[in-house]
């Protein structure tokens, strides 16, 4: 599922527990005639996306959602939802956690230069 939006809230990583799980949430107001404020996780190496966007740009986020339920202290089963955060597209372009290399990084390559061993 696809949502886009301008991101109105970046929050700081957290990480919880001796495994050092990693979490960093993002608010994204939606793109529609009632405008939505729903929060987003990115878990894990995920995090790492959240670093090449700000406060005001206009993103689509892909997300899975994931339903949950807990016991609370009185005994009571309740239920919650997430936005899990896996993919951004900034500008139709993909936002990605490794440099790009330009085609241009190529042009020198000799093409019959086959020393492979296989």
């Amino acid at each position: 599922m696809e949502i886009t939006g301008e991101i109105k809230v970046v929050k700081d990583l957290e990480i919880f527990g001796e495994n050092e799980f990693k979490k960093r949430s993002v608010v994204l107001s939606t793109d529609e005639q009632y405008p939505q404020k729903l929060i987003i996780d990115f878990l894990q190496y995920k995090v790492e996306l959240v670093d090449l966007i700000n406060v005001g740009d206009n993103i689509t986020i892909s997300v899975n959602i994931k339903g949950s339920s807990w016991v609370n202290k009185m005994g009571e089963t309740r239920y919650g939802t997430n936005l899990i955060g896996w993919k951004i597209l900034k500008n139709s372009k993909a936002v990605m956690n490794y440099p790009i290399i330009p085609d241009e990084a190529y042009k020198d390559v000799d093409k019959d230069d086959d020393d492979l061993p296989f």
